[in-house]
């Protein structure tokens, strides 16, 4: 029964939130800010899943998680993913060996949770 009562509040998204939905399971909600990503959240644990960025008038995207781990196509993965290390920007092909990730994202929603280390089994490329 629905209440009206604030149950949560999240302060983790960059932009305006214009969308809400909840998966038909009840595990997961997802909202959409006006800078174009979609944050996805496990309702159990209230804790943040991993964010979804496409990049506008393509069809390339990446999916990224809080502890690292990352997904998508070649060309958003050059383009929005680096690591700053000792005041510089390393590009993500450093670190594809670790933190990429196929099918990241069906794998969290599918409950498992990926940790960087040996999951990349495609030899280090998107």
């Amino acid at each position: 029964m629905s209440t009206g009562r604030q149950l949560q509040a999240f302060d983790d998204s960059t932009s305006t939130i214009h969308s809400v939905a909840f998966g038909k399971d009840g595990k997961w909600f997802l909202y959409a800010g006006t800078d174009g990503s979609v944050r996805i959240r496990n309702t159990a644990m209230k804790e943040l899943a991993a964010s979804l960025i496409p990049i506008p008038n393509t069809d390339d995207w990446v999916v990224i998680s809080p502890n690292g781990l990352f997904d998508g196509t070649l060309q958003a993965t050059q383009r929005l993913i680096s690591w700053r290390a000792q005041g510089n920007l390393v590009p993500a092909s450093q670190y594809y060996d670790t933190y990429y990730t196929p099918g990241l994202l069906a794998q969290i929603l599918s409950g498992n949770h990926p940790v960087p280390g040996a999951q990349n089994k495609n030899g280090g490329k998107p």
